[in-house]
């Protein structure tokens, strides 16, 4: 029986073959799973913003994996990355941690001295810890929504869309209000439910 890395290799092997851009992301997977596994994550739990990234083959998928890996190995340049990288593996720490690494990011790529901070409850600390001459900065890196509330969000737009991809058929919309953890099953029910009335009755669906 296949680990769950090696289904997911095993995915993007296939969708690959003579295509140039699903090539370049195998890549990436490639990359992304050797930086996982090193840290002991044998699998991502079904909440995790990564789970779902990693089963879908389209070209907009492949571009944002091959982005992404090339972020986690620039990222690894800066020093502390130690730091925080663990936290990418829980799918409940997974958005607040990658907030910090693209702060980071675009202050390391403007060539501005960046540290991660290590922090515990003995040891408060900023996230990041900025330079400048002789002057030192602290940096809080926060966001407008709660990090579970961003986590239902990435959950719900990703499996519409590879529901979309499953059945094979377009799909699109926007999220007006942020969904419950109780309420996202009964979106997906009723997405997937439109979905097959669309495909029968080759029409146009609006769910809302």
């Amino acid at each position: 029986m296949k680990t769950y890395w090696e289904n997911v290799t095993w995915f993007f092997e296939s969708c690959s073959k003579n295509y140039p851009i699903a090539k370049e992301c195998l890549g990436a997977v490639l990359f992304l799973r050797s930086f996982f596994e090193e840290m002991g994550c044998k699998e991502f739990h079904r909440n995790h913003p990564l789970y779902n990234r990693l089963g879908a083959g389209h070209d907009g998928n492949y571009r944002w994996l091959t982005q992404y890996a090339r972020k986690i190995e620039t990222a690894k340049s800066i020093t502390g990355f130690e730091y925080i990288k663990s936290r990418l593996a829980n799918h409940k720490e997974y958005l607040s941690a990658n907030n910090e690494i693209e702060i980071a990011l675009k202050l390391f790529l403007a060539h501005l001295d960046v540290t991660f901070c290590k922090k515990g409850a003995e040891n408060p600390a900023p996230d990041l810890l900025l330079r400048i001459d002789d002057c030192k900065i602290g940096v809080e890196v926060s966001s407008f929504n709660r990090h579970d509330a961003e986590n239902r969000i990435q959950i719900v737009t990703s499996q519409i869309r590879n529901l979309g991809i499953y059945k094979r058929a377009a799909v699109g919309g926007y999220v007006n209000e942020i969904p419950s953890t109780s309420e996202l099953e009964n979106i997906l029910n009723k997405v997937s439910e439109g979905i097959d009335r669309s495909i029968k009755a080759s029409t146009v669906e609006k769910i809302n």
